[in-house]
C-alpha cells in the first residue's frame, strides 16, 4: 500500500515528504551506540576493570590476545560481573516510553557446547559486582537443556534469583562456537519493561548464521507475579553490565550498548477531496479525520530509528 500511495503523489509532494523526513531525523534525540572489541586501549593480561571506563572489583576477565572472535583480542572467562561505567543513564528521566536499551556480548561455548551463567543486563551500581544488583538476561544449562532466561531479584537481596524462562532447547549448543547474546530492554513505565532476548550463532568472522537458536519476549516484567523484578531496580541510575562465567577457557568479545529512541515520522498528503487515497493515508498513520472537512493531512506516527554511532 505504501508504494501505491507514493506513486499517486506529485513529485513536489514526494520531495516535501523526503525533506520533512530528513528534517525530523536530523532533529530527533541522538542515539548513543557504543561497541568495544578490546583491540585497543586495554592492557593485555590485566582485568577489564583496570580500564577507567569499566569496573569489575578486580575479579573480572583478563584482556587476552587470541581470546576474541577470529583470534582477536578478547576476554577470558571470569566469575565477576563487569560494568561499563562510562555509560550511565536514568531509567525514569533519560528514557521515554518505548525507548529501548540494547545490551549485547559475544560468547564462545565450552568444548562441551555449554554457556553457563553468561549474562548481559543493567546494573544498579557502578562499583559493585553483586548479582543481586543486575537486571538482565542470561544463558544457563538447566535439566539437560540450554535455557535463555531473565535474571533479577523479586526483592533485592531478600527474595533472590528469579529466572523466568524465555526460551530453551534440548541438549547443548555447538562446541567451541561463538554466539551473540542480545537483550533489547524497552521502557513501558517508570517501573516496568518489555524484554526481547536472543542468542544467535556466529561464523568464524563473527557474523550471524541464520535466525537465533534461542529467542523470545517478556511482554511486561510487572506482570510476572512472584517472578517480577523489584521496582527498586528502576529507581535511579543504570549501567550496562556483562558476565562471562563459562569455564574451560570459553571467552567473550564485542561488548555493545545501544540506545534506540522512538522517532516521529510525518506523513503529509493532499490526495483529492474525500478520496479513498486520503483515507488510506489516514489508516496507515492511525489518524482519524472527517473527509468532508479535512482535505489536507498533517500528522505524525511513531516509528523506530536505528541510526548508530561507533567509537
Amino acid at each position: 500500500m505504501i508504494g501505491n500511495l507514493v506513486k499517486k503523489t506529485s513529485w513536489g509532494l514526494r520531495f516535501l515528504l523526503i525533506a520533512l523526513g530528513i528534517f525530523l531525523s536530523a532533529n530527533a534525540a541522538a542515539e548513543d551506540f557504543n561497541s568495544k572489541d578490546f583491540e585497543s586501549g586495554f592492557t593485555l593480561g590485566a582485568t577489564i576493570g583496570s580500564h577507567p571506563d569499566w569496573f569489575d572489583g578486580n575479579g573480572g576477565p583478563l584482556v587476552t590476545t587470541g581470546s576474541g572472535v577470529a583470534g582477536s583480542i578478547g576476554l577470558d572467562s571470569a566469575g565477576a560481573i563487569f560494568t561499563w561505567t562510562a555509560h550511565p543513564f536514568i531509567w525514569s528521566s533519560d528514557l521515554d516510553t518505548d525507548d529501548t536499551i540494547v545490551v549485547q556480548l559475544d560468547f564462545k561455548t565450552s568444548s562441551g557446547g555449554i554457556l553457563d551463567d553468561d549474562r548481559v543486563g543493567l546494573m544498579t551500581a557502578s562499583d559493585d559486582t553483586d548479582s543481586d544488583l543486575i537486571f538482565g538476561v542470561q544463558v544457563d544449562p538447566e535439566d539437560g537443556n540450554i535455557r535463555l532466561e531473565g535474571y533479577w531479584d523479586h526483592q533485592i537481596s531478600v527474595d533472590e534469583d528469579k529466572r523466568p524462562v524465555i526460551d530453551e532447547i534440548a541438549g547443548n549448543l555447538t562446541p567451541a562456537t561463538w554466539y551473540r547474546l542480545r537483550a533489547e530492554i524497552t521502557k513501558l513505565t517508570d517501573t516496568s519493561a518489555r524484554i526481547d532476548a536472543s542468542l544467535t550463532e556466529l561464523d568464524a568472522s563473527g557474523d550471524p548464521v541464520g535466525p537465533p537458536v534461542l529467542s523470545g519476549t517478556i511482554d511486561d516484567t510487572s506482570m510476572l507475579g512472584n517472578d517480577a523484578p523489584d521496582v527498586a531496580y528502576f529507581a535511579d541510575t543504570f549501567w550496562p553490565a556483562y558476565k562471562n562465567h563459562t569455564t574451560e577457557g570459553a571467552p567473550a568479545d564485542n561488548a555493545v550498548v545501544s540506545f534506540l529512541p522512538t522517532v516521529l515520522f510525518a506523513a503529509i498528503g493532499d490526495y483529492g477531496y474525500n478520496s479513498s487515497d486520503e483515507q488510506d493515508v489516514a489508516n496507515l498513520i492511525n489518524f482519524s479525520f472527517l473527509p468532508d472537512v479535512i482535505d489536507f493531512i498533517v500528522t505524525t506516527a511513531r516509528h523506530p530509528r536505528t541510526r548508530s554511532r561507533r567509537r
